[in-house]
């Protein structure tokens, strides 16, 4: 065991090398609506309005294209083509070997100032992937100045200088709160959802310029309604790559007491090693096991996340331990996650309530019920045993 405190580490460093509401959404493999690999191209999108123009700021991963060249001699190029409501953009790139892993660019087109949502579309046109959707018009742009980007989306590293530019808005008002780091119940213990009454208090007023706090900041404007939200979060988000965190992260699936031993433990390195060794039983497995299990928690920290990572509420709870569902039905404000063919008896249906929040849109809870022990028993026991399989 003495290589165990590099087991993990290692494992982790090898992953990361590698690595609108509708009822009724069936979740096969080409539409899941969680499932973050099951899309072949992923896309961050800002749009900021300005007068009667629209600057549309847009991020790809490189490694998500496809770069060919004519001849042996001629440089790599991608040619991606960009759709922004009625405007059609050609964007090439070459690949050259000291190119950052995001793509980056922006694109100004004319747009009524009335309107509050883009449509865009972007096709990787040598791979024929493409992506597609539709994001809100704001009349502020917040700036990643360490970056040197625009903010796309809620999630901001901890610490990062912000610069918020708008030609209509005079400056903000600024709520704060940290919110516990609390976890979930199993699916059918009572329960009582600790961050429904969760509220923001006022921090300060600003202009333009702030630093990320950690924990959730709402923005009110001085002279207009417009309000966003920001959550500030670790710098590797949505990842979890401390140990103790990634510790943490196993009380889903570990006993009372390996759970508090290894939090107290002086080793925390070793104490994971040993932790995913014993529910494998071999190296390759433990491997697996790891792989799958932290994959999950990105994906739940891309897709549920809001004043708490995604990992820590209802929803991530059930999708790390019972992975993707076959079927979700979804309306808006419930979603009901199938497992199993719907309509045996095998089935297994959870429903989750969406709760209105002033800080988060994006809460849903889980209804309990003890009619969910065995099924959790018994995948807890699948992951102890290593019998757990990717989706």
């Amino acid at each position: 065991m003495k290589k165990s405190g590099f087991f993990i580490v290692n494992i982790m460093i090898m992953l990361l090398a590698s690595c609108t509401s509708s009822s009724n959404l069936n979740t096969s493999n080409s539409n899941r609506p969680y499932d973050y690999t099951s899309k072949s191209m992923h896309c961050d999108i800002t749009a900021y309005s300005h007068g009667s123009e629209l600057s549309v700021y847009v991020r790809l991963d490189r490694s998500e294209l496809l770069y060919t060249r004519e001849n042996p001699t001629s440089e790599f190029i991608s040619e991606i083509i960009v759709t922004l409501s009625n405007q059609q953009f050609v964007w090439v790139d070459t690949l050259q070997s000291d190119s950052h892993r995001s793509l980056e660019s922006r694109f100004d087109i004319p747009f009524p100032q009335d309107e509050e949502y883009l449509q865009y579309s972007l096709l990787d046109n040598k791979r024929n992937a493409s992506t597609n959707g539709v994001v809100s018009v704001n009349d502020y742009l917040i700036w990643d100045v360490k970056k040197d980007r625009a903010v796309a989306g809620n999630s901001v590293s901890i610490g990062s200088q912000l610069i918020i530019i708008s030609s209509v808005i005079s400056g903000w008002d600024v709520s704060h709160v940290i919110t516990a780091k609390t976890l979930p119940a199993p699916p059918f213990t009572g329960h009582i959802n600790s961050m429904k009454d969760v509220k923001a208090i006022h921090h300060s007023g600003i202009y333009e310029n702030w630093i990320m706090l950690d924990g959730c900041q709402k923005f009110s404007s001085h002279n207009s309604t417009d309000e966003f939200i920001l959550y500030g979060r670790a710098d590797n988000f949505p990842l979890i790559k401390d140990v103790r965190q990634m510790l943490e992260a196993t009380r889903y699936i570990a006993t009372r007491s390996e759970y508090n031993s290894n939090n107290d433990a002086d080793n925390p390195k070793i104490a994971l090693d040993e932790f995913w060794l014993k529910c494998g039983g071999s190296f390759d497995k433990s491997k697996k096991l790891i792989e799958i299990y932290y994959d999950r928690i990105e994906e739940a920290n891309r897709a549920f996340s809001g004043i708490q990572e995604g990992w820590r509420t209802d929803r991530g709870m059930v999708y790390i331990v019972l992975g993707i569902p076959n079927k979700i039905n979804r309306d808006a404000w419930s979603e009901m996650w199938l497992y199993g063919d719907e309509g045996s008896s095998n089935v297994i249906s959870l429903r989750f309530r969406k709760r209105d929040h002033d800080l988060d849109d994006n809460m849903y809870i889980l209804e309990r019920d003890i009619i969910y022990r065995s099924t959790w028993d018994r995948l807890v026991t699948s992951w102890r045993n290593g019998r757990i399989h990717r989706d």
